[in-house]
């Protein structure tokens, strides 16, 4: 009977912290969509694409930061009102959601790689790469804050490409897996390399003003992205190293960013109010991350019906008699215990009885 409370009570406290996470879920999709749209009729309605800044008529750019602001907020408090001892430290991420996102993001970093490659031969085609490659040779002339930019940017550019190629690698490996390894690891590190240098790609573009409003927001939501995986990367680690409360936060911090970033970047650039390349680029990487990230999160809630959660309640159940049962059970094990009990007396009886004759004889 005291297993039984037991087990009721790690059921209930389950149910209430899948609770909370669900509610810290689609109340944190909500802003997310919410902000996308709102962010992307802002760019639409009093964005200027020749000076790259929003007109300070329009109310829309002022909400969408607040909501982002107080979004942001929100979900950083699961990571003080959720206790860590109540969260599973070694989740298993194999869900259809994860499935698919992984599957879905690695080809969109194949995608970026070739992008890239076809980049690199429109390069050479125009003789453009002679020119950025005479750039390095003679790094004495060229000393302007141009030419190091065109450096930098093209350095970034290599060490983006290949991670593009060994993040799809990364994705399509955790799409299938069931168990982290450790190559998972070392593959997961170039995930946060991509973003990196899609962050500095932005940052070193000397072309854009470095107040840009899409720049900000893809370098931050591309930040939150990288603090991320690095929290998926210890629960690859294993081993105590996980940070459930970190990753909770920064999980539900990343879909209210890359969201809203990703969304209204990639919407206004192919509707021809952003002409910036890099803001497409970079806003379908973190739609990626957007449903990569959710998808592990729906998967960490899930992960609270646990292994081991989930086996000790399932055999509790299989166990369970009815109400009828259980009573008729328990009156035959007190009828067996009183069995038990009056066959000993009454050994104990004739014992002493055959004491009481030898002594006679």
């Amino acid at each position: 009977m005291e297993n039984d409370k037991e087990t009721v009570n790690v059921s209930t406290n389950e149910t209430d912290i899948r609770s909370k996470l669900r509610i810290y879920r689609f109340s944190v999709l909500a802003v997310a969509l919410l902000a996308g749209v709102l962010r992307t009729a802002a760019l639409f309605t009093s964005y200027d694409k020749g000076i790259g800044y929003f007109n300070h008529n329009n109310i829309l750019p002022a909400t969408v930061t607040a909501l982002l602001i107080i979004g942001s907020l929100w979900a950083l408090s699961a990571a003080f009102l959720i206790r860590p001892e109540e969260l599973p430290s070694a989740p298993k991420f194999n869900t259809n959601g994860v499935f698919f996102s992984s599957i879905y993001a690695g080809f969109i970093m194949l995608a970026d790689f070739g992008y890239k490659i076809f980049q690199f031969f429109q390069l050479r085609k125009s003789g453009e790469i002679n020119w950025i490659l005479e750039k390095f040779r003679r790094l004495q002339e060229y000393t302007s804050a141009v030419d190091r930019s065109d450096r930098i940017i093209a350095v970034i550019s290599v060490i983006g490409t290949a991670a593009a190629l060994l993040s799809a690698i990364f994705f399509f490996v955790r799409a299938s897996a069931k168990t982290a390894a450790k190559g998972h690891v070392i593959l997961g590190m170039f995930v946060i390399i991509r973003a990196l240098c899609g962050i500095a790609l932005i940052y070193f573009d000397m072309d854009i003003p470095m107040n840009n409003p899409n720049k900000i927001i893809l370098q931050i939501a591309l930040m939150s992205a990288m603090l991320y995986f690095l929290t998926e990367e210890r629960f690859l680690i294993g081993g105590g190293s996980e940070k459930p409360r970190a990753f909770m936060a920064l999980a539900l911090v990343s879909v209210i960013l890359t969201a809203s970033a990703g969304i209204s970047c990639v919407i206004a650039f192919f509707a021809g109010v952003v002409s910036v390349g890099t803001f497409c680029v970079e806003g379908l990487i973190c739609i990626i991350f957007f449903l990569y990230i959710y998808a592990h999160f729906s998967a960490y809630e899930k992960a609270l019906a646990a292994p081991e959660g989930a086996d000790a309640k399932e055999l509790t159940e299989e166990n369970a008699l009815p109400d009828g049962e259980e009573k008729k059970k328990e009156e035959t094990e007190e009828n067996e215990v009183q069995a038990e009990d009056d066959e000993t007396s009454e050994s104990e009886i004739v014992k002493g009885n055959d004491g009481k004759t030898g002594n006679t004889d």
